[in-house]
């Protein structure tokens, strides 16, 4: 058996492994790096004014200066509707019949069960070859 521990991680750390870990669960439509790090900004939002306007132009003008400012990587809004659009596409962003862009609830339930738990959360592989009579 192998195994990782990972102790007292930030929560941006975390997200960049959430990312990676279901890329290798997903075949397609995976999330690229600039994608990953655009919308781990985004959930590191954490003001009331972004509860339900987590993807707004108020929130895009934070990601964008966050991204410039802790990664060196100049975003324009134009780009930025690309990203986000890629991001609502792939199934990361889902729109509400009221208009509200919010992250994935599937993910959001195990990414805030992760979060909340005093204890370390496990994630299983579990693996099984295929027995191939020829060699």
């Amino acid at each position: 058996m192998i195994t990782k521990t990972y102790k007292d991680i930030s929560e941006e750390k975390f997200y960049k492994l959430y990312f990676d870990l279901v890329n290798v669960l997903k075949p397609t439509d995976q999330i690229t790096y600039t994608e990953a790090l655009v919308l781990t900004e985004f959930l590191l939002l954490k003001e009331e004014k972004y509860k339900h306007a987590r993807f707004a132009a108020r929130a895009k003008k934070e990601v964008i200066k966050a991204l410039q400012e802790k990664h060196g990587k100049k975003v324009s809004m134009t780009y930025m509707a690309v990203i986000l659009a890629n991001l609502e596409s792939k199934g990361w962003i889902e729109k509400e019949p009221d208009g509200i862009k919010y992250f994935n609830k599937k993910h959001q339930a195990v990414v805030d069960r992760i979060l909340t738990n005093e204890d370390y959360e496990e994630i299983i592989f579990k693996l099984k070859v295929k027995q191939n009579n020829e060699h």
